[in-house]
C-alpha cells in the first residue's frame, strides 16, 4: 500500500488545483519558510479526517478554505483528495486503488468521499483502522512532535506504543461492548424498578382479590335468594322475552367463537412469522456462505495465478543462466591460451638470466684483484692522513670547543634577554587570569542564583499545575456524579411515566377509559383522583390509604360524561370504573376545624392539606372533607373518642380508624399500588431534574473554566521546565567555564616558576661557559709546525693510491652494468610470475562462477517442478471450491423458495384474521339488534322488572335463569338478612381486583423472564470486556518489548554506544500505564533528558519513533522538518536510517537542510510567486535526467486551468 498523489484545491494558500505525484522510497519538498510547505503535510492528515483544527495549525475548520490573497478573491470551498494504492490488499475495501476525499465550504459545511461515493468520517477512519495512515498515527512525525516525544506526559507516550500495538480494534471493540453494557445495564434497572413497583403492587392486590372473591360469592348467593323470591313474577313475562334472549345467546357464542377462531389464527400467524423470521436467518446464512466460497475461489485461483508466473519466470532464468554459461566456459578458454603464451615468454625471460649471472660473477672476480692492489696503496695514504687527520681534528677541536664556548656565551647572554621579556608578559598573563576567575566566580553565583529562581519558578508552575489539574479532575468528578445522578433520576422517572401511562395498578375499566379519552374514542376530561392532587412526601402514605381505591375514581366534568363513559364501558365489556361528575357531586359538610385544631398529633383534615387543581377541589372534598391526618395512632384513637362526626383517621404510617370501630394496620413494606405516592415521586424526580440539569450546566462552565486553567497552567510549566533546564545548563557551563579558569591560572602561575627558575641557571651556566672559553684559547696557541712535515708526504701516498683507484672504479663500472642487465632480466621474470599467477587466480574464480552457477540453474529447475506441482494442487483445489460454491448456491436458493412460501402463508394467515373480523362485525350488529328488541321487551315488564332493578339490582336475565319459582320459607328470609349484613361489613370491595392480579402476576412474569436475558447478556458482554483487555495487555506488553530491544539497538547505532531503557509508570495496571523514557549516551552518566542537547534529544526522539517504525512499518512516512535541529554527522545518520528504512516504507520529507536534498531521489519545490498563493514545482536530480537521455527539467505543478 502506497500513497500515489495528492490533489488539492483551495486548501489553505493552494488556491489553484495542484496535484502532486509521490514515487518509492524517498520524496523531499523545499522551499523557503512561510511558502507552504507544512500545508501539504496538514492536507494530507485533514484528508485522513483529523477533526482538531490546532493540530492543523488553525483556528476553525473554515480556516482551511483559501482566504483570499492581493489579487486573489476568497475560494468557497476547500477541497483535499488522496490516492491509495491498494493493490496489496491492505485496506478492507474491493479496490485497488482507493480514492480519499474531504471538501469543506465556507459555511461550515463539509463531506466526505470514498472513490467518489459519500460516506461518513467513521468510515474513513475504519478504512484506515491500524494500518499506521490514520490520523493519529506515528508515521506522521513533525519537528514539535519529535521534540513532544520526550516531552510529553509518560501516558500520552503510551498512544505510541498502542499504535505500533495495534490495540486500537481491541479499544473499538471495548466501546462498543461497553455501550452496549451500559444499555443493557440502563435496561435492567429499568425493569428491575418496574418489577419492584409491581411486586409492591400484587401482594395487596392478592388480599384485595381474596376479599373479593368471598364479596361476589356473598353478592351471588344473595342475588340467586332475592331471584329466587321473584321469580314467579318474572316468569309471568311474555315468552317473546325469552326468544330474543335465547337469540341473542346465540350471538354471543358466535361471537365468543369467533373470538377463539380470531385467536388461534393470531397464534398461526406468529408460528408463520416465526418460521419466515427463521427462513430469512438461514436464507442470509446461506447468502454469507456463498460469498464465502466464492471468495475461497477467487483466493486460489489468484494464488494459481501467481504460481504459474513464478514457474515462467524460473524457465527464463533458466535460460538466461544458461547463456551465461556458455559466455563463462568461452570465457576459461581465452584465458588458457593467454596463459600459455605468457608461460613461454617466461622461460625465454629465465635462460638470459641466468647468462646475465654467469658474466656478472666472472667481473667481480677482476674487480676483486685489482680491489686489493689499490688498497694496499691506499692504506699507505690512510696512515699518512691519519696522522694529518689526528693532528688536524685536535686542533679543530679546541677550535669548535672555542666556538663553542662563545656561541653558548652569546646565546646564554640573548636568553636571559628573552627570559625578562617572557617574566614580563607572563607576570600579566597571572594577573588577568586571576581576574578572570573571579569573573567567573562571579558569573557561577549569578548562574546558580537563576537556575535556583528557575527551579523555584518551576516548582510553583508544577504544583499550580497539579492543583489546576486537581480541580479540573474533581470537576469532572462532580460533573459525572450529576450526570450518573441525572441518569438515574431519569430512568426512574422513565420507569414511573412507563408504568403511569401504561396504567399500571389502575383497575381495568379506569385504564380502558383513561385510553379510549386519549385515542378519542369517548369525548370528555376523564382525570384519575391521583393525578390532580399534590402531596407532602410525609403525608403520601397516609392520603395512599386514606383514598384506597377511591384514587383511582375519574373526575369528569358532568353526568353526561359519566353515562358516556360508562355505556362504552358496557358495551365493550372493558369493566367498571367509579365516576366523580363535577356538576353533580355533593361534598359533605366539612369536619370543623375547631374539633381537630391544637390538638396533640392531629396534622389536620386531608383536604386541606393537600393541594389540587381548583377546578377539581370539589371532588376532593367529596372524598377528602371528613378525612383526618394523624401523626400516629395514639393521637388517632384519641381524637375517634372525643370527636364525632369523621369518616376515617389516617395516620402517617398507614393505620386506618373507620367509623365502626374498625382499625386496619402493620407493615406496608412498600407494597400496593400507592398512586398518590407514585404520582408524588414522579413530581419531586421532575423538580430534582431541573435542579441537576441546572447543576449540570454551571458544572461544564466551570469544567470547561478548569481545563482553561489546566491547560494554561500546563503551558506555563512546560516552559517553566524549559527555562529550569537551561538555567541548569548554563550553571552547568559557567561552572565548566569557572572549573577550566582556574586550571588556566593554575597553568600560568605554574609556568611562571617555571620561567623564573630556568632565569637563575640560565646565568649558572654563562659564567662557567665564559671561564672554559678562555682555557681553550691558551691551548691553541701551543700547535705550530707539525703540519708542514706531514703535508709533504701525504701528498706522494695520494698520488699512487689514485692510480690504483682509477682502474678499480673502471672495473666497477663494468660489474655494475651486468648487475644492471641482471636486476632488469630478474624483474621481468618476477612480472612474468606475476601474470601467470594473476591468470590462474582469474582460471579458478571462473570455473568457481561456473560451478555456482550451474547451483543455480539446478536451484531453478527444482523450483519450476515445485511451482508445477503446486499449480497441479491448486487445480484440484479450485476443482473442490467451485463444487462448494455450487451447493452454496443451492443452499441460498432453497433458502429463498422457503422464505417465499413462510411469507405466502402469513399473508394467507392475516387475510383469514381480517374475514373473521368482519363476521364478528356483523354478528354484534345483529346481537345490537337483539338488545334494542330486549329493552323494548323489558319496558312492557312494568312494575316487576323495576322492583328486580330498583331493590334488588339484579338484571331480568338473571331472574329467569330458574326455570321453576323455588321455595320460600323462615330459613331463606334469615339467610337474606345474614348475608346483606355481612356484605355491609365488608365496606368498600375492589371487584377488579381477581383481574387485576392475574394481569400483574402475567406481566410480572413476563418482566422476570426478560431480567434473567439481560442479566445473562450482561455476565456475557463483562466476560468479552475481560477477554479483550487480556488481549489489550499481551499484545501491548509484547509491542513494548519489541520496541525497547529496538530502541535500545537504534540508539547504539545513532550514538555508537549508549543505553537506552523503556519502563512502566504503574506495572499493576497495564491498560492505564504511562511510559517512561531512561537514556545514557556514551561517555555520560544517565541524565533528564530536558538536559539533553537539542541535537541529542531529537536524535534520541528518532531512534524511538523509529523503533516503532521497525517493529510495525507502516508503507507511508511523512517527516516535517525533523533534521532541522541535527548537525552534520548527525544529519548523515539520519539519512542512512531513513534510506534502510525506505527499502519498505515510503517517506515524504520536509526539509530544508542541502544533505537531505541530496539523499532524496524526487524533489518538490514549494514557492510562493504572489503574494499568498503557493505553487509547486517538481524537480529530477541530473543523474536520473541523464540516465534518461535528458537534461534537468522543472514542471511547475497547479497552474490555472485554461
Amino acid at each position: 500500500m502506497k500513497l500515489r498523489s495528492l490533489r488539492l484545491t483551495g486548501f489553505k494558500t493552494f488556491a489553484d488545483k495542484t496535484e502532486i505525484e509521490f514515487h518509492e522510497g524517498i520524496t523531499a519538498v523545499v522551499g523557503p519558510n512561510g511558502c507552504g510547505k507544512s500545508n501539504i503535510a496538514d492536507a494530507i492528515l485533514w484528508a485522513l479526517g483529523e477533526q482538531n483544527p490546532r493540530l492543523l495549525r488553525g483556528d476553525e475548520t473554515r480556516d482551511f478554505v483559501f482566504a483570499g490573497a492581493e489579487r486573489r478573491k476568497p475560494l468557497g470551498m476547500a477541497e483535499v483528495q488522496i490516492l491509495v494504492d491498494n493493490g496489496e490488499g491492505r485496506l478492507p475495501i474491493d479496490f485497488t486503488e482507493v480514492a480519499i476525499a474531504r471538501r469543506i465550504y465556507r459555511s461550515g459545511e463539509s463531506r466526505y468521499s470514498i472513490n467518489g461515493s459519500q460516506c461518513r468520517l467513521k468510515d474513513i477512519v475504519d478504512l484506515f483502522l491500524d494500518t499506521g495512515m490514520g490520523r493519529g498515527a506515528y508515521s506522521f512525525i513533525t519537528q514539535s512532535e519529535v521534540d513532544a516525544v520526550l516531552s510529553a506526559r509518560p501516558e500520552d507516550r503510551r498512544e505510541l506504543i498502542e499504535e505500533a500495538a495495534g490495540v486500537q480494534k481491541y479499544r473499538t471493540r471495548k466501546r462498543e461492548a461497553v455501550r452496549k453494557l451500559e444499555s443493557a445495564e440502563t435496561n435492567l434497572t429499568r425493569i428491575r424498578d418496574i418489577i419492584a413497583e409491581l411486586d409492591h403492587q400484587r401482594e395487596p392486590l392478592r388480599d384485595q382479590a381474596a376479599v373479593a372473591e368471598r364479596y361476589l360469592a356473598a353478592v351471588e348467593r344473595l342475588r340467586s335468594i332475592e331471584v329466587d323470591l321473584l321469580i314467579s313474577e318474572v316468569h309471568r313475562a311474555d315468552y317473546e322475552i325469552y326468544a330474543v334472549r335465547n337469540d341473542r345467546e346465540g350471538y354471543i357464542e358466535t361471537i365468543r367463537a369467533l373470538d377463539a377462531q380470531t385467536a388461534e389464527l393470531e397464534r398461526d400467524s406468529a408460528r408463520s412469522q416465526d418460521e419466515y423470521d427463521a427462513a430469512d436467518r438461514a436464507y442470509d446464512s446461506a447468502a454469507l456462505a456463498h460469498q464465502t466460497a466464492s471468495a475461497e475461489l477467487e483466493r486460489i485461483q489468484h494464488e494459481l495465478r501467481l504460481n504459474l508466473e513464478r514457474a515462467q519466470n524460473a524457465t527464463a532464468a533458466a535460460e538466461r543462466i544458461d547463456a551465461d554459461l556458455q559466455a563463462l566456459a568461452q570465457k576459461e578458454t581465452a584465458l588458457h591460451d593467454t596463459l600459455r603464451r605468457e608461460e613461454s615468454a617466461h622461460n625465454r625471460a629465465v635462460v638470459a638470466l641466468e647468462s646475465t649471472a654467469a658474466n656478472l660473477e666472472r667481473a667481480i672476480d677482476v674487480h676483486r684483484s685489482l680491489e686489493e692492489t689499490s688498497e694496499s696503496a691506499a692504506a699507505a695514504a690512510r696512515d699518512h692522513m691519519a696522522a694529518q687527520r689526528e693532528l688536524i681534528a685536535e686542533r679543530t677541536g679546541r677550535e669548535a670547543a672555542l666556538a663553542a664556548c662563545r656561541a653558548r656565551i652569546d646565546e646564554s647572554g640573548r636568553r636571559l634577554a628573552e627570559l625578562d621579556e617572557v617574566l614580563k608578559d607572563e607576570k600579566a598573563l597571572v594577573s588577568s587570569a586571576a581576574d578572570r576567575v573571579v569573573q567567573l566566580g562571579q558569573a557561577l553565583e549569578g548562574a546558580d542564583q537563576a537556575a535556583d529562581m528557575a527551579q523555584q519558578a518551576q516548582a510553583g508552575a508544577q504544583e499550580t499545575h497539579r492543583a489546576a489539574a486537581d480541580d479540573l479532575e474533581r470537576c469532572e468528578a462532580r460533573l459525572g456524579a450529576a450526570h450518573r445522578r441525572a441518569v438515574e433520576r431519569k430512568s426512574r422517572l422513565e420507569t414511573l411515566r412507563d408504568m403511569h401511562d401504561a396504567g399500571e395498578g389502575l383497575f381495568q375499566g379506569v385504564r380502558a377509559v383513561l385510553a379510549g379519552a386519549a385515542s378519542s374514542d369517548i369525548h370528555g376530561r376523564y382525570r384519575p383522583v391521583a393525578d390532580v392532587l399534590r402531596v407532602p412526601e410525609r403525608l403520601r402514605i397516609a392520603l395512599d390509604v386514606a383514598l384506597g381505591s377511591a384514587a383511582q375514581n375519574i373526575i369528569c366534568t358532568d353526568a353526561g360524561e359519566a353515562r358516556r363513559a360508562i355505556e362504552w364501558l358496557k358495551a365493550g365489556r372493558r369493566g367498571r370504573a367509579t365516576f366523580l361528575p363535577l356538576d353533580s357531586l355533593e361534598p359533605p359538610e366539612p369536619l370543623s376545624a375547631s374539633a381537630v385544631r391544637g390538638r396533640h398529633g392531629i396534622l389536620g383534615i386531608a383536604s386541606e392539606l393537600v393541594e389540587v387543581e381548583p377546578e377539581y377541589q370539589r371532588a376532593i372534598n367529596v372524598l377528602l372533607n371528613r378525612t383526618v391526618i394523624a401523626e400516629d395512632l395514639d393521637a388517632a384513637w384519641a381524637l375517634a373518642r372525643q370527636v364525632r362526626g369523621w369518616s376515617r383517621i389516617v395516620t402517617l404510617e398507614g393505620e386506618l380508624i373507620t367509623p365502626g370501630g374498625a382499625v386496619s394496620g402493620g407493615s406496608l413494606s412498600g407494597r400496593g399500588a400507592r398512586l398518590v405516592s407514585r404520582k408524588g415521586e414522579m413530581d419531586d424526580l421532575t423538580r430534582e431534574l431541573r435542579d441537576i440539569e441546572k447543576e449540570i450546566h454551571q458544572l461544564e462552565i466551570s469544567v470547561k473554566e478548569a481545563r482553561t486553567v489546566a491547560e494554561t497552567a500546563q503551558t506555563t510549566a512546560r516552559d517553566a521546565y524549559d527555562l529550569a533546564a537551561r538555567r541548569a545548563a548554563e550553571r552547568t557551563t559557567a561552572a565548566q567555564a569557572l572549573e577550566t579558569g582556574r586550571r588556566e591560572e593554575a597553568q600560568i602561575r605554574a609556568r611562571f616558576a617555571d620561567t623564573m627558575a630556568h632565569k637563575a641557571r640560565v646565568a649558572e651556566t654563562l659564567a662557567q661557559v665564559t671561564a672554559e672559553a678562555n682555557a681553550w684559547e691558551q691551548a691553541l696557541a701551543e700547535h705550530g709546525a707539525q703540519d708542514i712535515a706531514l703535508d709533504e708526504t701525504l701528498t706522494r701516498a695520494r698520488t699512487e693510491a689514485e692510480a690504483a683507484a682509477l682502474r678499480v672504479a673502471q672495473a666497477r663500472e663494468a660489474v655494475t652494468a651486468l648487475e644492471i642487465e641482471h636486476s632488469r632480466l630478474k624483474e621481468q621474470v618476477r612480472g612474468f610470475g606475476k601474470s601467470l599467477a594473476s591468470l590462474r587466480v582469474s582460471i579458478a574464480e571462473t570455473r568457481a562462477e561456473r560451478r555456482s552457477r550451474q547451483d543455480q540453474r539446478e536451484g531453478l529447475g527444482r523450483t519450476s517442478l515445485d511451482s508445477e506441482a503446486r499449480v497441479e494442487a491448486l487445480s484440484h483445489s479450485r476443482t473442490l471450491a467451485e463444487g462448494a460454491l455450487q451447493a452454496a448456491a443451492a443452499e441460498h436458493e432453497r433458502w429463498r423458495r422457503e422464505r417465499s412460501r413462510t411469507r405466502e402463508a402469513s399473508v394467507q394467515t392475516a387475510e383469514a384474521i381480517r374475514s373473521a373480523a368482519s363476521r364478528r362485525g356483523a354478528t354484534m350488529k345483529s346481537l345490537h339488534d337483539a338488545d334494542l328488541k330486549l329493552a323494548r321487551l323489558e319496558i312492557q315488564l312494568g312494575q316487576a322488572a323495576q322492583r328486580l332493578t330498583d331493590e334488588y339490582s339484579v338484571t331480568l336475565e338473571e331472574a329467569l335463569a330458574t326455570v321453576e319459582p323455588p321455595k320460600v320459607d323462615r330459613d331463606t328470609t334469615h339467610e337474606i338478612g345474614r348475608l346483606r349484613r355481612e356484605i355491609k361489613a365488608m365496606g368498600l370491595v375492589n371487584t377488579g381486583a381477581v383481574e387485576e392480579f392475574a394481569r400483574l402476576t402475567e406481566r410480572f412474569d413476563f418482566l422476570a423472564h426478560q431480567r434473567t436475558d439481560l442479566e445473562s447478556a450482561s455476565a456475557s458482554l463483562r466476560e468479552t470486556i475481560s477477554e479483550i483487555d487480556r488481549s489489550t495487555r499481551d499484545v501491548f506488553m509484547a509491542t513494548l518489548e519489541a520496541v525497547r530491544t529496538e530502541f535500545q539497538r537504534l540508539l547504539v547505532r545513532l550514538f555508537g554506544g549508549g543505553k537506552a531503557e523503556l519502563s512502566l509508570t504503574r506495572p499493576d495496571n497495564i491498560l492505564e500505564t504511562g511510559i517512561e523514557i531512561s537514556v545514557q549516551l556514551p561517555g555520560k552518566r544517565a541524565q533528564n533528558l530536558a538536559l539533553l542537547s537539542g541535537g541529542e534529544r531529537a536524535l534520541t526522539a528518532v531512534a524511538l519513533l523509529f523503533s516503532l517504525l521497525a517493529i510495525r512499518p507502516s508503507p507511508f512516512v511523512l517527516l516535517d522538518e525533523v533534521d532541522a535541529p541535527l548537525d552534520g554527522p548527525n544529519v548523515e545518520k539520519f539519512i542512512e536510517l531513513v534510506k534502510d528504512f525506505a527499502k519498505e516504507t515510503q517517506f515524504v520529507i520536509i526539509t530544508h537542510n542541502p544533505a537531505t536534498m541530496e539523499s532524496a531521489p524526487y524533489w518538490y519545490g514549494v514557492t510562493m510567486p504572489e503574494p499568498g498563493v503557493s505553487r509547486v514545482i517538481s524537480y529530477k536530480p541530473r543523474s536520473e535526467s541523464s540516465n534518461n537521455g535528458h537534461s534537468p527539467t522543472d514542471t511547475v505543478l497547479g497552474e490555472p486551468n485554461a
